[in-house]
């Protein structure tokens, strides 16, 4: 069954699609091609909130062709703007999603799938995208653009958090035992980038961060896995995982472990850096223009081989810079 919406411009509070059992029969389209032509803007309840679109509990379903609008203001806040949960499995076409505003963008939760190539998100209060409680994401070529690395914080409303935190705009969190794929994502302007915690699994090679406090995080068991490629006949450029004008480019913490050979840091205030009971593979990459290009400490290894000759310009290249059990709290340090 297909529900296909014309174009314009839609508004409403929230959209639920629950408890379908033949939901791998609906498609749900909007302008696929272009999908700013159709847009959904969330507009606020008696409370003044907004919930955006909730899927839950149907597996199968498509949903493509849309630009969802929502706001982070005193009389609209939208908790988010898309959320897969319930067990659902919804997909939507390449390139037929926009994210715009709201809370939080993208929420996949409690073992649902969700799949979109070449997603856009921006301008996002908190996180562009949370993938949790044991859910699967594929989002290959995903562009996240926040409000800026050094933004001033949003303060949510009393109405929605009495104790009114401020929230900075962040971009992508795995947590809690979920696996999330986006290959060659290109992320800008947030807090934290691409963040591995709790035993999520994050595999994003080929993904570059530009202006981000922390370019990224494998945190408390998280694995993050961002492997480059060789000049090949797929990659006839090579093909680099990347950190630019980050305070951290690329940080393993806590029992975490971090795979980013071939990877780059330029212009960061800690390149690479691997602390607390954990590992990192950062082999045949550089680290350019940073006070530390590669910084292991408190029981935890760091392989940096094959990087010596390709850093340059950094106040201090490696720390240790050979093995003591008592530099940096016993932290461990191969390069070449």
């Amino acid at each position: 069954m297909l529900i296909k919406v014309a174009d314009g411009e839609y508004k409403t509070t929230a959209i639920t699609l629950q408890h379908q059992p033949f939901a791998h029969r609906i498609r749900i389209e909007g302008n696929i091609a272009n999908p700013t032509a159709c847009k959904i803007r969330f507009i606020a309840d008696v409370n003044k909130q907004s919930h955006g679109i909730l899927f839950s509990n149907v597996r199968g379903v498509t949903f493509s062709g849309f630009h969802l609008i929502g706001e982070t203001t005193a009389t609209n806040w939208t908790s988010r703007c898309l959320l897969v949960g319930g067990g659902a499995h919804v997909s939507s076409a390449e390139s037929s999603l926009i994210i715009e505003g709201g809370g939080e963008g993208l929420r996949v939760e409690s073992n649902t799938r969700f799949a979109c190539a070449r997603l856009k998100v921006s301008k996002i209060a908190t996180w562009g995208v949370v993938v949790t409680n044991g859910a699967e994401a594929d989002l290959a070529y995903l562009s996240l653009v926040g409000n800026g690395k050094n933004t001033n914080p949003v303060r949510i409303p009393a109405h929605i958090n009495p104790e009114t935190p401020d929230v900075y705009s962040n971009g992508v969190l795995c947590s809690d035992n979920s696996r999330l794929w986006m290959i060659d994502a290109r992320i800008s302007a947030v807090l934290d980038a691409v963040y591995a915690a709790r035993h999520g699994y994050i595999a994003c090679d080929g993904t570059s961060v530009d202006q981000a406090v922390t370019g990224f995080m494998a945190y408390q068991g998280g694995i993050l896995h961002n492997w480059g490629a060789g000049v090949s006949k797929s990659f006839p450029a090579g093909r680099r995982g990347k950190a630019t004008n980050c305070d951290i480019g690329f940080q393993s913490i806590w029992n975490s472990t971090m795979f980013v050979y071939m990877a780059v840091a330029e212009n960061c205030r800690m390149g690479f850096i691997c602390t607390t009971n954990s590992a990192m593979h950062a082999d045949s990459g550089w680290a350019k223009n940073c006070t530390y290009g590669y910084y292991a400490h408190d029981l935890s290894m760091l392989s940096a081989g094959s990087t010596y000759a390709a850093s340059t310009g950094n106040t201090t290249p490696y720390s240790p810079v050979s093995w003591d059990p008592a530099a940096n709290r016993g932290g461990y340090m191969a390069y070449s």
